[in-house]
């Protein structure tokens, strides 16, 4: 399940190059951590860990329990 790509241009040279120019260094470490875990994660599961706090989302649009996108939800 390896990273295939990143909305956030900082983020994605952090994960390649090590560079903090677009991120804010205090975060470096978690971040470096984290990456590293998704990019070798095979499953969701394996990002279950108790301070990642990983849970299920939900949709926002919701009305009367039914999603407003066919085929996602309620």
């Amino acid at each position: 399940m390896a990273i295939k790509s990143f909305k956030h241009k900082g983020l994605e040279d952090f994960f390649y190059d090590g560079t903090t120019k677009g991120i804010n260094s205090k975060h470096a470490d978690k971040l470096a951590n984290r990456l590293d875990r998704l990019n070798a994660a095979l499953s969701p599961e394996d990002m279950n860990l108790p301070s990642y706090r990983l849970h299920k989302l939900e949709p926002k649009n919701l009305i009367a329990g039914r999603s407003m996108f066919p085929g996602h939800g309620g």
